[in-house]
């Protein structure tokens, strides 16, 4: 019975896409910058020129006590995955719109265009994927004020 409701806890969750902490640049003309946060020009600019000069202290060295730094390339691969995410999420076309056909009221199209607009708001808002719950009910509460408003009510 036990192994019965952990499935059934299981069912509704969803796995987050893996995402990597974005590191702190330490040197060169994007110093103390968030990888996520630069433009893609400047990511470029940092992988081409400033990703070469990203240092870190290593572990102690038996061998050669007297190196301090070694080169970090986290940053640089960081910034490459960051551009290819950013490429990638333009790529991808939105859910497609709602089909309107010739012989369809007015109702009938407002009614697809509130159910569609109420889909794609509700791909952002939903508390699974990080919204709030205050600003889902206010969507449902919106949705029903436009759907009641199609039927003529």
């Amino acid at each position: 019975m036990r192994n019965r409701s952990r499935a059934r806890q299981a069912v509704g969750r969803r796995r987050r896409p893996f995402r990597p902490p974005a590191p702190l640049i330490g040197a060169g003309g994007f110093k103390g910058r968030v990888v996520a946060d630069l433009s893609d020009e400047d990511l470029q600019r940092f992988m081409d020129w400033d990703a070469r000069s990203q240092l870190t202290a290593p572990h102690r060295n038996l061998f050669d006590p007297q190196r301090q730094y070694c080169v970090d390339l986290a940053p640089y691969w960081c910034a490459r995955y960051e551009l290819e995410r950013r490429r990638n999420a333009e790529l991808q076309p939105g859910p497609p719109g709602p089909v309107i056909g010739d012989r369809d009221s007015i109702e009938e199209i407002a009614r697809k265009l509130a159910d569609y607009g109420y889909r794609r708001a509700a791909q952002r808002c939903h508390p699974d994927h990080g919204g709030s719950h205050e600003v889902w009910i206010r969507l449902m509460a919106a949705k029903n004020r436009l759907l009641a408003a199609a039927n003529g009510k």
